[in-house]
């Protein structure tokens, strides 16, 4: 399962990479409207979630989401708060700089999972 997680949050994160690197404007960025829809908001929120778990639990194979999510944080900079919604972003955030049993991942998590606070 945790497998399958990562591998969909790193379709994910492509897909967001991919159109962040042409700069469309704001209002038709592909990228920007999917991660607003009520369709596929849950869907990108939970992949990422459910990879912050695996690198927490340390899952031998969530070592590379970490370093992806970080090369996407770096290039998404100050425009990435204009190209996904802020949730996301803020998972993006807490993906990037997690680690096995680190308490800090534990906080961005539980910061992150805004439907069930306190669940860690």
């Amino acid at each position: 399962v945790m497998g399958k997680i990562i591998s969909e949050c790193s379709n994910i994160l492509q897909m967001i990479r991919s159109r962040a690197s042409t700069k469309p404007s704001y209002a038709t960025d592909m990228a920007h409207n999917l991660t607003w829809s009520n369709d596929v908001f849950p869907l990108i929120h939970n992949s990422l979630l459910g990879s912050i778990v695996a690198v927490y639990l340390g899952f031998g194979g969530a070592s590379a989401i970490v370093a992806d999510a970080r090369d996407l944080v770096e290039a998404l900079g100050s425009e990435g708060c204009e190209l996904i919604h802020p949730c996301i972003r803020e998972a993006l955030t807490v993906l990037s700089e997690a680690s096995a049993k680190d308490e800090n991942t534990k906080v961005g998590l539980n910061r992150a999972c805004f439907l069930a606070p306190s669940v860690c």
